[in-house]
């Protein structure tokens, strides 16, 4: 694929398809800026415009997501220690030791480990639907929306980081670097669950 086409298709994420392909003809003749440079500057101010032109509907859609978000936090951590806690059971009806499942324990067993795995992937397809359920109402700004629930994530993240790493005594900057960029990693599902539904939007 020509980089006009990929230049094309990310910025028809934020903006019309017209305006993307005339946006990125331009770039292609100028000489004066980088061409990629080009492509993720305007594509970042288009978003921004997005988080901007109606603030309150906007980040009032981002605080719900945000809600979401860590509802399925809550439900899927809830749902897995109902999960554990019933596999010890069957453990000791079993005559099974219960130290088998691995639960807080340094070796982690087998059954512990699927489940841990499972959880993480219920966590990841709910981010993704998160990321769906803010796209859709907020049609023509979905990437916008996503990015402002995003951040309101990273800005809840961040804060409880500053306070645990005061708190315990450690390096608030790297404690921050380091939370900023798991939620940036976790949260990424729900940013490709945006980007399908303008996917969907703008080739329907």
């Amino acid at each position: 694929m020509r980089k006009d086409a990929i230049a094309e298709s990310i910025l028809r994420l934020v903006t019309t398809r017209e305006r993307a392909a005339s946006t990125v003809g331009d770039f292609m003749e100028s000489r004066g800026v980088p061409f990629w440079w080009s492509v993720l500057r305007t594509a970042t101010a288009l978003t921004w415009q997005g988080m901007t032109a109606e603030p309150g509907q906007i980040w009032g859609l981002a605080f719900r997501g945000f809600l979401m978000s860590w509802a399925i936090i809550g439900i899927s951590l809830l749902g897995w220690i109902v999960v554990v806690s019933a596999c010890a059971i069957v453990y000791r009806l079993l005559g099974l030791p219960a130290h088998g499942l691995g639960i807080g324990t340094a070796n982690m067993g087998f059954p512990s480990l699927c489940l841990t795995v499972a959880w993480v992937v219920v966590l990841l397809l709910g981010q993704f639907q998160t990321g769906r359920w803010v796209a859709r109402r907020a049609p023509g700004r979905e990437l916008s929306a996503c990015v402002a629930t995003i951040l309101s994530i990273l800005a809840f993240d961040s804060c409880i980081n500053i306070v645990t790493a005061v708190a315990t005594h450690q390096n608030p900057v790297l404690v921050l670097v380091a939370g900023g960029a798991a939620v940036v990693i976790f949260q990424s599902p729900c940013f490709l669950g945006a980007i399908v539904v303008r996917r969907r939007a703008t080739s329907a």
